[in-house]
């Protein structure tokens, strides 16, 4: 029988490791093997003998620790080292001591990683986006956000928050004014805050360690936002009271009564609190073709929009007629305001409720949602999915025809003198 024929490169295993012989061109062979992430070559007359020091090399290797020791000293006994690969096989994942080692250098060294508290990397956060122009609206938004996290993480460093975490506090989190849980939109809104927060950390803080993977807050699943129920909205009792509330107690909060609930503006585009532009003015009136022109007051696009002004709610405007200037003066009044008209006016509180109203009776009064959608600045998908709520024609009706109190053009007069020509 003849011998079997050998092929090149021919392997070499025993023990568990592995070796390769070459024949190289001379007709000499050399050995390779690797152990310790060092290379190991010499170079054999013949097969037999390089087979033979491969065989020899491999037995050593497992049966002499000296000669080992002395081709790689270690500081500390043999025990002291396979006590650390039995840590990491059991806590982490079956990670060898060589993989922790180089986990440690890349990211502890050359990654410069700097533990630092939630509350620190929640303060450098804010004060860079506040330096780099971020809007106030969003800084806004982002403190709100920032506020509850810190409520329970602010001492803790941010490395050390797991995703499980970050998700059970998501899940509880309450409404500190009303008691009940967050809703999905307001966990999914609060996560995206979390999540630009942990990319910041990383980045720029270095107080994540780079791994390459998603962050802890990156790992949390997004909440989803299901629209199974109508949006709340003000019936036309509740804008009356609201109105003549607003005519006895606070002449000046008037108008965004108006713009929001009659012309379907959002409150920000309203009172323009707290964002980057210029607020809203009585000079985008034309009030001789009854429209409202909204230039550079959506939030995101900017986009200009024209509005038109009803003849009844008109009537509510016109003794306006002559003022000059903002709408709203001042900075941070609304919500406050609103809040105490509401309470003259015994009305309910309503999320974003005027708006909202708006839309609903103004799609029945109309009966198609691409105009509507123009004059809120929408696509016609957004107002069906979070603006619309089904009413009937008579309530439509009743909402825009509101007729203002006795003596109404009067007392406006009276209370809120006409600006300068």
């Amino acid at each position: 029988m003849s011998p079997k024929k050998k092929f090149f490169p021919h392997e070499f295993s025993k023990n568990g490791r592995t070796g390769k012989i070459y024949k190289l061109g001379n007709g000499t062979f050399k050995t390779h093997f690797i152990f310790a992430h060092n290379t190991h070559q010499n170079t054999f007359s013949t097969f037999e003998k390089a087979k033979e020091h491969l065989n020899a090399e491999f037995d050593k290797l497992d049966t002499n620790p000296a000669d080992t020791q002395s081709q790689f000293p270690l500081s500390r006994d043999r025990r002291f080292y396979w006590e650390l690969e039995q840590k990491l096989k059991h806590e982490a994942d079956g990670a060898s001591l060589h993989l922790a080692v180089d986990f440690f250098v890349t990211f502890h060294k050359k990654k410069s990683f700097k533990p630092l508290s939630v509350s620190d990397c929640v303060d450098k956060l804010l004060a860079s986006a506040l330096a780099n122009g971020t809007t106030n609206l969003q800084i806004r938004t982002l403190k709100r956000h920032y506020r509850h996290f810190k409520d329970t993480f602010g001492s803790r460093k941010i490395h050390s928050i797991e995703a499980q975490e970050i998700a059970d506090w998501l899940e509880n989190s309450k409404s500190k004014k009303e008691g009940s849980k967050w809703s999905a939109k307001t966990k999914k809104n609060t996560r995206g805050s979390l999540v630009s927060l942990g990319s910041f950390a990383t980045k720029v803080l270095k107080a994540l360690p780079q791994t390459g993977e998603p962050t802890e807050f990156e790992k949390v699943p997004t909440p989803k936002v299901r629209f199974t129920t109508e949006v709340d909205i003000f019936t036309p009792e509740e804008m009356q009271k609201l109105l003549y509330s607003a005519v006895e107690h606070d002449i000046e909060f008037l108008p965004i009564l108006i713009l929001c609930g009659w012309i379907g503006l959002r409150p920000s585009e309203a009172h323009g609190e707290d964002v980057d532009r210029p607020k809203l003015s009585w000079e985008s009136i034309d009030w001789e073709k009854k429209e409202l022109h909204v230039l550079n007051q959506k939030v995101r696009s900017k986009r200009p929009r024209t509005v038109p002004i009803q003849n009844g709610v008109f009537q509510w405007l016109l003794p306006f007629k002559g003022q000059q200037g903002p709408i709203w003066r001042w900075k941070t009044a609304h919500d406050g305001r609103f809040t105490v008209l509401r309470t003259h006016a015994g009305v309910r509180p309503i999320q974003d409720g005027l708006r909202h109203s708006y839309c609903s009776y103004r799609v029945k009064q109309l009966g198609d949602l691409v105009p509507v959608s123009v004059e809120m600045g929408n696509s016609p998908e957004e107002i069906t999915r979070s603006y619309k709520r089904g009413v009937t024609d008579d309530q439509a009706k009743a909402w825009f025809t509101i007729k203002p109190p006795t003596g109404y053009s009067r007392t406006i007069k009276s209370k809120l003198p006409l600006s300068s020509q």
